[in-house]
This record gives structure tokens, sequence and C-alpha cells, in this order.
């Protein structure tokens, strides 16, 4: 009896001891992978928050920025009212004019539809700009004016390219 609970005892414990090393391994695993939220949208990056309007081959495009959270984008696209949810990442992007700031963003659509596709889109914001002696000095103010970019499809060549202005 005495080796019976002895043999069960040490089981249990291997048993125990093997689930428990398993778990820390698994933690670290998905905490190394899992993505850091650290930054969230700056003073900057907020130029591409809020709606945004123009055409898209002849129909009313609409894309919303509702979030940014690190270098990714959330939000959703509609055309002629068909909403669709889009996310991607974003960069800060080249734009020769004075006192103006850019963010190149990718964003997806989910891929289920067969209309879905990917948005290419350069967003700018200009600050405000005070006259001096020297030329114009940007004074801060930052805001989101225009966008443009293109959108190609998932399936098949469809494509436009986009051109759109801040609504709100």
């Amino acid at each position: 009896m005495k080796k019976l609970s002895s043999i069960l005892m040490c089981t249990s414990l291997l048993i125990s001891c093997a689930s428990q090393s398993e778990n820390p391994k698994e933690k670290i695993t998905q905490a190394t992978i899992a993505p850091i939220e650290t930054e969230e949208e700056s003073a900057e990056n907020k130029i591409m928050l809020g709606q945004w309007q123009g055409e898209m081959k002849d129909k009313k495009l609409e894309i919303v920025i509702e979030k940014i959270t690190g270098d990714s984008v959330f939000g959703y696209s509609s055309l002629d009212g068909k909403q669709r949810p889009i996310k991607g990442i974003f960069s800060t992007a080249d734009y020769d004019i004075p006192c103006s700031k850019a963010f190149e963003a990718m964003l997806s659509e989910p891929g289920d539809d067969h209309w879905d596709g990917i948005f290419t889109i350069k967003f700018v914001g200009f600050e405000d700009e005070k006259e001096t002696e020297n030329g114009p000095e940007c004074i801060g103010n930052l805001k989101g004016r225009e966008a443009m970019g293109e959108w190609n499809a998932y399936k098949g060549d469809h494509k436009s390219n986009l051109h759109l202005n801040k609504v709100k």
C-alpha cells in the first residue's frame, strides 16, 4: 500500500510540474508575440482621424478613421452606403510643401466580399502659417486637409485613384 501511494504521489508531482512548466513557456511565447500598444495617437498623426470624402468611379466614397494605436489604423470605408471595415498600418511620408506633415497608410478591407481591396492613402495636414521677413513660419495647429492615393481590388484588375477631403 505504501508503495502504491508513493507511486501515485510521484506521478501526481510529475504531472503538476509538467503542467506548470508548460504554462510559463506559453505565457512567455504569447507575451513575446503579442504587439505592444504603448503609443496612442500623437498630435501629428491625429490628422488622419475623422471623416474623409471623395469619389471612386463616380460613386460617393467615405473613409472614416476611428482609432490609431501605435502604427495601426482602424475604421471603415463606405462606397455608395456599403460599409466595409478597414484596418492597416501607417508611417510618416514625404510631402514637399512647407508647414505640412504627411502619413501614408495601407488600409485593408476584410477580403470576404468580391469588391474588397486595399487602400493606399497619403493623409496630409498643414500647420497655420505666419508671414515673416524670412518667408512663412509654421506656428502649429496642424489640421488634416486632404488625402490622395489609390484602391486596388484583391480580385481582378480593378483599381481607382482617390482624392479625399477632410469633412470632420
